[in-house]
Protein backbone atom coordinates (compact mmCIF):
# COMPACT_ATOMS: atom_id res chain seq x y z
CA UNK A 1 0.00 0.00 0.00
CA UNK A 2 1.50 3.32 -1.13
CA UNK A 3 0.58 5.69 1.68
CA UNK A 4 1.09 9.43 1.45
CA UNK A 5 -0.65 11.26 4.31
CA UNK A 6 -0.45 14.63 2.57
CA UNK A 7 -2.11 13.49 -0.64
CA UNK A 8 -4.68 11.41 1.22
CA UNK A 9 -5.61 14.41 3.38
CA UNK A 10 -5.88 16.55 0.24
CA UNK A 11 -8.23 14.02 -1.37
CA UNK A 12 -10.40 14.11 1.77
CA UNK A 13 -10.35 17.90 2.25
CA UNK A 14 -12.96 18.72 -0.40
CA UNK A 15 -15.47 16.10 0.77
CA UNK A 16 -15.10 17.18 4.39
CA UNK A 17 -15.62 20.85 3.56
CA UNK A 18 -18.71 20.18 1.46
CA UNK A 19 -20.17 17.87 4.07
CA UNK A 20 -19.63 20.54 6.72
CA UNK A 21 -21.33 23.09 4.46
CA UNK A 22 -24.25 20.71 3.94
CA UNK A 23 -24.63 20.27 7.69
CA UNK A 24 -24.61 24.04 8.10
CA UNK A 25 -27.37 24.44 5.54
CA UNK A 26 -29.50 21.57 6.80
CA UNK A 27 -29.15 21.97 10.55
CA UNK A 28 -32.36 23.16 12.06
CA UNK A 29 -33.59 24.68 8.79
CA UNK A 30 -37.42 24.90 8.78
CA UNK A 31 -39.27 24.17 5.55
CA UNK A 32 -39.96 27.89 5.08
CA UNK A 33 -36.21 28.57 4.98
CA UNK A 34 -34.72 25.57 3.17
CA UNK A 35 -31.20 26.91 3.15
CA UNK A 36 -31.00 28.31 6.68
CA UNK A 37 -30.02 31.96 6.38
CA UNK A 38 -30.10 31.80 2.57
CA UNK A 39 -33.29 32.60 0.70
CA UNK A 40 -33.84 30.31 -2.26
CA UNK A 41 -36.70 29.84 -4.71
CA UNK A 42 -39.27 27.44 -3.31
CA UNK A 43 -38.77 24.90 -6.09
CA UNK A 44 -34.97 24.94 -6.07
CA UNK A 45 -34.21 22.45 -3.29
CA UNK A 46 -35.90 19.41 -4.94
CA UNK A 47 -34.20 20.22 -8.25
CA UNK A 48 -30.74 20.90 -6.84
CA UNK A 49 -29.53 17.25 -6.80
CA UNK A 50 -30.40 16.89 -10.49
CA UNK A 51 -28.74 20.22 -11.35
CA UNK A 52 -25.57 18.99 -9.62
CA UNK A 53 -25.67 15.42 -10.96
CA UNK A 54 -26.44 16.15 -14.63
CA UNK A 55 -23.27 18.13 -15.49
CA UNK A 56 -21.22 15.74 -13.37
CA UNK A 57 -22.56 12.75 -15.29
CA UNK A 58 -21.83 14.49 -18.59
CA UNK A 59 -18.26 15.24 -17.53
CA UNK A 60 -17.81 11.70 -16.24
CA UNK A 61 -18.97 10.30 -19.58
CA UNK A 62 -16.71 12.69 -21.51
CA UNK A 63 -13.60 11.76 -19.51
CA UNK A 64 -14.36 8.04 -19.39
CA UNK A 65 -15.25 7.82 -15.68
CA UNK A 66 -18.01 5.25 -15.88
CA UNK A 67 -17.86 4.56 -12.14
CA UNK A 68 -18.63 8.19 -11.26
CA UNK A 69 -21.35 8.42 -13.90
CA UNK A 70 -23.25 5.47 -12.46
CA UNK A 71 -22.81 6.70 -8.89
CA UNK A 72 -24.29 10.05 -9.93
CA UNK A 73 -27.20 8.29 -11.62
CA UNK A 74 -27.75 6.25 -8.47
CA UNK A 75 -27.86 9.39 -6.29
CA UNK A 76 -30.37 11.06 -8.62
CA UNK A 77 -32.57 7.93 -8.55
CA UNK A 78 -32.39 7.75 -4.75
CA UNK A 79 -33.41 11.40 -4.45
CA UNK A 80 -36.29 10.91 -6.91
CA UNK A 81 -37.47 7.84 -5.00
CA UNK A 82 -37.43 9.67 -1.67
CA UNK A 83 -39.38 12.58 -3.17
CA UNK A 84 -41.96 10.34 -4.82
CA UNK A 85 -42.56 7.67 -2.18
CA UNK A 86 -41.19 8.73 1.21
CA UNK A 87 -42.49 12.23 1.80
CA UNK A 88 -42.74 11.98 5.58
CA UNK A 89 -41.11 9.99 8.34
CA UNK A 90 -40.33 6.41 7.24
CA UNK A 91 -42.30 3.64 8.89
CA UNK A 92 -45.78 5.09 8.66
CA UNK A 93 -46.75 3.10 5.56
CA UNK A 94 -45.47 0.49 3.13
CA UNK A 95 -43.29 3.04 1.35
CA UNK A 96 -41.38 3.78 4.53
CA UNK A 97 -41.25 0.16 5.61
CA UNK A 98 -40.11 -1.31 2.29
CA UNK A 99 -38.91 1.35 -0.16
CA UNK A 100 -36.98 3.44 2.37
CA UNK A 101 -35.48 0.34 4.00
CA UNK A 102 -34.45 -0.95 0.57
CA UNK A 103 -32.81 2.39 -0.25
CA UNK A 104 -30.86 2.42 3.01
CA UNK A 105 -29.37 -0.94 2.05
CA UNK A 106 -29.00 -0.64 -1.73
CA UNK A 107 -27.52 2.87 -1.90
CA UNK A 108 -24.33 2.06 0.09
CA UNK A 109 -23.95 -1.35 -1.54
CA UNK A 110 -24.17 0.12 -5.05
CA UNK A 111 -21.84 3.04 -4.29
CA UNK A 112 -19.27 0.60 -2.91
CA UNK A 113 -19.60 -1.75 -5.88
CA UNK A 114 -19.35 1.05 -8.46
CA UNK A 115 -16.36 2.56 -6.64
CA UNK A 116 -14.45 -0.70 -6.28
CA UNK A 117 -14.95 -2.28 -9.70
CA UNK A 118 -12.45 -1.48 -12.49
CA UNK A 119 -12.96 1.71 -14.46
CA UNK A 120 -14.80 1.15 -17.74
CA UNK A 121 -16.48 3.41 -20.26
CA UNK A 122 -20.15 4.05 -19.50
CA UNK A 123 -21.33 3.13 -22.99
CA UNK A 124 -19.83 -0.33 -23.28
CA UNK A 125 -20.78 -3.90 -22.46
CA UNK A 126 -19.60 -3.32 -18.89
CA UNK A 127 -21.63 -0.13 -18.68
CA UNK A 128 -24.72 -1.91 -20.02
CA UNK A 129 -24.30 -4.60 -17.36
CA UNK A 130 -24.20 -1.97 -14.62
CA UNK A 131 -27.25 -0.18 -16.00
CA UNK A 132 -29.17 -3.46 -16.17
CA UNK A 133 -28.23 -4.24 -12.56
CA UNK A 134 -29.76 -0.92 -11.43
CA UNK A 135 -32.90 -1.54 -13.48
CA UNK A 136 -33.30 -5.02 -11.97
CA UNK A 137 -33.08 -3.57 -8.46
CA UNK A 138 -35.69 -0.93 -9.33
CA UNK A 139 -37.99 -3.61 -10.78
CA UNK A 140 -37.67 -5.87 -7.72
CA UNK A 141 -38.35 -3.08 -5.22
CA UNK A 142 -41.26 -1.81 -7.31
CA UNK A 143 -42.76 -5.29 -7.59
CA UNK A 144 -42.55 -5.86 -3.84
CA UNK A 145 -43.99 -2.42 -3.05
CA UNK A 146 -46.87 -3.08 -5.42
CA UNK A 147 -47.63 -6.55 -4.07
CA UNK A 148 -50.07 -7.42 -1.32
CA UNK A 149 -49.78 -7.11 2.46
CA UNK A 150 -48.21 -10.54 2.82
CA UNK A 151 -45.32 -9.62 0.52
CA UNK A 152 -44.95 -6.29 2.31
CA UNK A 153 -44.62 -7.99 5.67
CA UNK A 154 -42.03 -10.48 4.42
CA UNK A 155 -39.96 -7.73 2.78
CA UNK A 156 -40.25 -5.44 5.80
CA UNK A 157 -39.16 -8.23 8.16
CA UNK A 158 -36.13 -9.00 6.00
CA UNK A 159 -35.10 -5.38 5.50
CA UNK A 160 -35.54 -4.53 9.19
CA UNK A 161 -33.74 -7.63 10.45
CA UNK A 162 -31.85 -6.84 13.65
CA UNK A 163 -28.51 -8.38 14.49
CA UNK A 164 -28.04 -6.09 17.49
CA UNK A 165 -30.11 -4.51 20.23
CA UNK A 166 -32.73 -1.97 19.02
CA UNK A 167 -30.67 0.77 20.69
CA UNK A 168 -28.10 0.29 17.93
CA UNK A 169 -30.36 2.04 15.40
CA UNK A 170 -32.77 3.90 17.69
CA UNK A 171 -31.23 7.26 16.74
CA UNK A 172 -31.92 6.98 13.00
CA UNK A 173 -34.48 5.77 10.47
CA UNK A 174 -31.76 3.81 8.64
CA UNK A 175 -32.18 0.13 9.35
CA UNK A 176 -29.56 -2.06 10.99
CA UNK A 177 -28.75 -3.80 7.67
CA UNK A 178 -28.41 -0.34 6.15
CA UNK A 179 -26.10 0.88 8.92
CA UNK A 180 -23.95 -2.22 8.55
CA UNK A 181 -23.84 -1.75 4.77
CA UNK A 182 -22.78 1.89 5.19
CA UNK A 183 -20.13 0.96 7.74
CA UNK A 184 -18.60 -1.81 5.62
CA UNK A 185 -18.76 0.33 2.48
CA UNK A 186 -17.01 3.22 4.27
CA UNK A 187 -14.20 0.93 5.48
CA UNK A 188 -13.73 -0.52 1.99
CA UNK A 189 -13.67 2.89 0.30
CA UNK A 190 -11.33 4.36 2.93
CA UNK A 191 -8.91 1.46 2.42
CA UNK A 192 -9.04 2.02 -1.33
CA UNK A 193 -8.48 5.76 -0.92
CA UNK A 194 -5.44 5.16 1.28
CA UNK A 195 -4.03 2.89 -1.43
CA UNK A 196 -4.86 5.00 -4.50
CA UNK A 197 -5.12 8.60 -3.24
CA UNK A 198 -7.52 9.05 -6.15
CA UNK A 199 -9.88 12.02 -6.29
CA UNK A 200 -12.63 9.73 -7.61
CA UNK A 201 -12.24 7.44 -4.60
CA UNK A 202 -12.26 10.44 -2.26
CA UNK A 203 -15.41 11.72 -3.96
CA UNK A 204 -17.05 8.29 -3.67
CA UNK A 205 -16.31 8.16 0.06
CA UNK A 206 -17.70 11.67 0.54
CA UNK A 207 -20.79 10.84 -1.54
CA UNK A 208 -21.33 7.75 0.60
CA UNK A 209 -21.30 9.85 3.78
CA UNK A 210 -23.56 12.53 2.24
CA UNK A 211 -26.09 9.94 1.08
CA UNK A 212 -26.21 8.48 4.60
CA UNK A 213 -26.99 11.95 5.97
CA UNK A 214 -29.64 12.43 3.28
CA UNK A 215 -31.41 9.21 4.26
CA UNK A 216 -31.00 9.95 7.95
CA UNK A 217 -32.73 13.33 7.56
CA UNK A 218 -35.73 12.15 5.57
CA UNK A 219 -38.82 13.97 6.80
CA UNK A 220 -36.83 17.07 7.83
CA UNK A 221 -37.80 19.49 5.09
CA UNK A 222 -35.21 20.00 2.33
CA UNK A 223 -32.35 18.42 4.29
CA UNK A 224 -32.27 15.20 2.18
CA UNK A 225 -32.14 17.28 -1.02
CA UNK A 226 -29.26 19.32 0.43
CA UNK A 227 -27.20 16.23 1.13
CA UNK A 228 -27.99 14.50 -2.16
CA UNK A 229 -26.82 17.74 -3.81
CA UNK A 230 -23.63 17.67 -1.74
CA UNK A 231 -23.06 14.04 -2.73
CA UNK A 232 -23.45 14.88 -6.44
CA UNK A 233 -21.18 17.91 -6.11
CA UNK A 234 -18.49 15.81 -4.44
CA UNK A 235 -18.44 13.35 -7.32
CA UNK A 236 -18.57 16.13 -9.93
CA UNK A 237 -15.62 17.93 -8.33
CA UNK A 238 -13.74 14.63 -8.14
CA UNK A 239 -14.24 14.10 -11.89
CA UNK A 240 -12.94 17.64 -12.59
CA UNK A 241 -9.92 17.14 -10.33
CA UNK A 242 -9.10 13.80 -11.93
CA UNK A 243 -9.47 15.27 -15.41
CA UNK A 244 -6.99 17.98 -14.43
CA UNK A 245 -4.61 15.32 -13.12
CA UNK A 246 -4.79 13.33 -16.36
CA UNK A 247 -4.22 16.45 -18.46
CA UNK A 248 -1.52 18.19 -16.46
CA UNK A 249 0.18 15.69 -14.10
CA UNK A 250 2.71 13.10 -15.24
CA UNK A 251 1.60 9.72 -13.93
CA UNK A 252 5.05 8.18 -13.39
CA UNK A 253 6.77 11.03 -11.57
CA UNK A 254 3.85 12.98 -10.12
CA UNK A 255 5.29 16.21 -11.53
CA UNK A 256 3.29 18.63 -13.68
CA UNK A 257 3.71 17.70 -17.33
CA UNK A 258 4.59 19.60 -20.47
CA UNK A 259 1.08 20.97 -20.90
CA UNK A 260 1.26 22.44 -17.39
CA UNK A 261 4.61 24.04 -18.28
CA UNK A 262 3.06 25.63 -21.36
CA UNK A 263 0.23 27.03 -19.24
CA UNK A 264 2.66 28.31 -16.59
CA UNK A 265 4.82 30.07 -19.19
CA UNK A 266 1.81 32.03 -20.44
CA UNK A 267 1.48 33.66 -17.02
CA UNK A 268 5.12 34.70 -16.67
CA UNK A 269 5.99 38.34 -16.26
CA UNK A 270 9.13 40.26 -15.37
CA UNK A 271 12.37 38.35 -15.05
CA UNK A 272 12.52 34.57 -14.88
CA UNK A 273 14.85 31.67 -15.65
CA UNK A 274 14.17 28.28 -17.20
CA UNK A 275 16.40 25.24 -16.80
CA UNK A 276 16.33 22.14 -18.97
CA UNK A 277 17.48 18.96 -17.22
CA UNK A 278 18.47 15.67 -18.86
CA UNK A 279 19.47 12.37 -17.23
CA UNK A 280 22.90 11.41 -18.58
CA UNK A 281 23.23 8.15 -20.54
CA UNK A 282 19.66 7.21 -19.65
CA UNK A 283 19.24 4.89 -22.66
CA UNK A 284 22.37 2.94 -21.69
CA UNK A 285 21.11 2.70 -18.10
CA UNK A 286 17.77 1.36 -19.35
CA UNK A 287 19.44 -1.19 -21.61
CA UNK A 288 21.76 -2.37 -18.82
CA UNK A 289 19.32 -2.50 -15.90
CA UNK A 290 15.83 -2.65 -17.40
CA UNK A 291 12.92 -0.26 -17.69
CA UNK A 292 11.81 -0.77 -14.08
CA UNK A 293 15.15 0.54 -12.86
CA UNK A 294 14.91 3.34 -15.41
CA UNK A 295 11.51 4.33 -14.02
CA UNK A 296 13.01 4.41 -10.53
CA UNK A 297 15.73 6.75 -11.77
CA UNK A 298 13.15 9.12 -13.25
CA UNK A 299 11.14 9.04 -10.04
CA UNK A 300 14.23 9.78 -7.95
CA UNK A 301 15.28 12.68 -10.18
CA UNK A 302 11.73 14.03 -10.14
CA UNK A 303 11.61 13.88 -6.33
CA UNK A 304 14.93 15.76 -6.11
CA UNK A 305 13.70 18.36 -8.58
CA UNK A 306 10.42 18.84 -6.72
CA UNK A 307 12.34 19.47 -3.48
CA UNK A 308 15.12 21.54 -5.05
CA UNK A 309 16.08 24.76 -3.24
CA UNK A 310 15.66 28.18 -4.76
CA UNK A 311 11.90 28.18 -5.34
CA UNK A 312 12.04 26.50 -8.77
CA UNK A 313 8.94 24.66 -10.04
CA UNK A 314 9.74 21.34 -11.69
CA UNK A 315 7.98 19.81 -14.71
CA UNK A 316 8.47 16.60 -16.65
CA UNK A 317 9.15 17.75 -20.19
CA UNK A 318 9.20 14.31 -21.78
CA UNK A 319 11.22 11.10 -21.68
CA UNK A 320 14.23 11.68 -19.45
CA UNK A 321 14.02 15.47 -19.78
CA UNK A 322 12.70 17.83 -17.12
CA UNK A 323 12.26 21.58 -16.83
CA UNK A 324 12.61 23.85 -13.81
CA UNK A 325 10.96 27.26 -13.89
CA UNK A 326 12.32 30.02 -11.64
CA UNK A 327 9.72 32.78 -11.75
CA UNK A 328 11.08 36.19 -10.74
CA UNK A 329 14.69 34.95 -10.55
CA UNK A 330 17.69 35.72 -12.69
CA UNK A 331 20.03 33.07 -13.99
CA UNK A 332 22.60 34.01 -11.34
CA UNK A 333 20.00 33.45 -8.61
CA UNK A 334 19.01 30.08 -10.08
CA UNK A 335 22.57 28.89 -10.67
CA UNK A 336 23.47 27.85 -7.11
CA UNK A 337 20.25 25.86 -6.52
CA UNK A 338 20.82 24.05 -9.82
CA UNK A 339 24.40 23.23 -8.89
CA UNK A 340 23.24 21.93 -5.51
CA UNK A 341 20.65 19.78 -7.27
CA UNK A 342 23.24 18.39 -9.69
CA UNK A 343 25.65 17.50 -6.87
CA UNK A 344 22.95 15.83 -4.76
CA UNK A 345 21.89 13.58 -7.63
CA UNK A 346 25.48 12.71 -8.56
CA UNK A 347 26.21 11.72 -4.94
CA UNK A 348 23.27 9.31 -4.79
CA UNK A 349 23.47 5.57 -5.40
CA UNK A 350 20.86 2.93 -6.34
CA UNK A 351 20.65 -0.56 -4.89
CA UNK A 352 19.61 -2.50 -7.98
CA UNK A 353 17.65 -5.73 -7.85
CA UNK A 354 19.76 -8.85 -8.16
CA UNK A 355 19.10 -10.13 -11.70
CA UNK A 356 19.03 -13.79 -10.60
CA UNK A 357 16.82 -13.09 -7.59
CA UNK A 358 13.73 -15.37 -7.75
CA UNK A 359 10.31 -13.75 -8.02
CA UNK A 360 9.00 -15.85 -5.10
CA UNK A 361 10.41 -15.53 -1.61
CA UNK A 362 13.26 -18.07 -1.27
CA UNK A 363 13.10 -20.85 1.30
CA UNK A 364 16.36 -19.57 2.78
CA UNK A 365 16.02 -15.82 3.26
CA UNK A 366 19.64 -15.63 4.45
CA UNK A 367 20.95 -16.68 1.05
CA UNK A 368 23.67 -14.17 0.11
CA UNK A 369 22.58 -11.88 -2.71
CA UNK A 370 24.65 -9.78 -5.01
CA UNK A 371 23.74 -6.11 -4.55
CA UNK A 372 24.75 -3.88 -7.43
CA UNK A 373 25.13 -0.18 -6.83
CA UNK A 374 24.57 2.33 -9.60
CA UNK A 375 24.58 6.09 -9.81
CA UNK A 376 23.24 8.66 -12.24
CA UNK A 377 24.13 12.21 -13.15
CA UNK A 378 22.26 15.01 -14.86
CA UNK A 379 23.16 17.77 -17.27
CA UNK A 380 21.50 21.16 -16.99
CA UNK A 381 21.12 24.08 -19.37
CA UNK A 382 19.70 27.37 -18.10
CA UNK A 383 18.61 30.62 -19.74
CA UNK A 384 16.91 33.77 -18.51
CA UNK A 385 14.60 36.43 -19.84
CA UNK A 386 16.33 39.28 -18.11
CA UNK A 387 15.63 42.66 -19.65
CA UNK A 388 14.97 41.35 -23.15
CA UNK A 389 11.43 40.92 -24.46
CA UNK A 390 11.92 37.37 -25.71
CA UNK A 391 8.91 35.05 -25.54
CA UNK A 392 9.02 32.18 -22.99
CA UNK A 393 9.28 29.68 -25.85
CA UNK A 394 12.48 31.38 -27.00
CA UNK A 395 13.93 31.24 -23.48
CA UNK A 396 13.03 27.55 -23.36
CA UNK A 397 14.84 26.95 -26.65
CA UNK A 398 17.86 28.86 -25.34
CA UNK A 399 17.90 26.64 -22.24
CA UNK A 400 17.68 23.57 -24.48
CA UNK A 401 20.71 24.77 -26.46
CA UNK A 402 22.57 25.33 -23.20
CA UNK A 403 21.68 21.76 -22.20
CA UNK A 404 23.31 20.43 -25.36
CA UNK A 405 26.42 22.45 -24.55
CA UNK A 406 26.50 20.83 -21.11
CA UNK A 407 26.25 17.38 -22.69
CA UNK A 408 28.85 18.12 -25.33
CA UNK A 409 31.24 19.44 -22.70
CA UNK A 410 31.27 16.19 -20.74
CA UNK A 411 27.86 16.03 -18.99
CA UNK A 412 27.20 16.29 -15.25
CA UNK A 413 27.41 20.08 -15.32
CA UNK A 414 25.39 23.26 -15.60
CA UNK A 415 25.78 25.49 -18.67
CA UNK A 416 24.21 28.70 -19.88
Amino acid sequence: MNLNPGKTALALLGPLLLLAFGLLLASGAPPSAPFGGFKAPSGLAPLAPYLAAAPGALLAWWFGHGRAMFMLALLALAHATIGAFVAGAPGADVNGQVIYAALSLLVPVNIAVFALIPERAAFSVHGLTRAVSILIQIAVVSAVAGAGPAAHKIAADLLHFRLFDPAFDAWTYITQPGLLAYGLAALALLARLLATRSHIDGGALGALAASALALHMVGKGPAPAVFFTVAAMLLTLAVIQDAYRMAFIDELTGLPGRRALTAAMKNLGGSYSIAMVDVDFFKKFNDAHGHDAGDQVLQMVAAKLAAAPGGGRAFRYGGEEFSVLFAGKTMDQAWEPLETLRKNIAAGRFALRDKDRPKDKPANPNRPRRIEKAGVTISIGVAEKGACAAAPEEILRAADKALYRAKNNGRNRVCQ
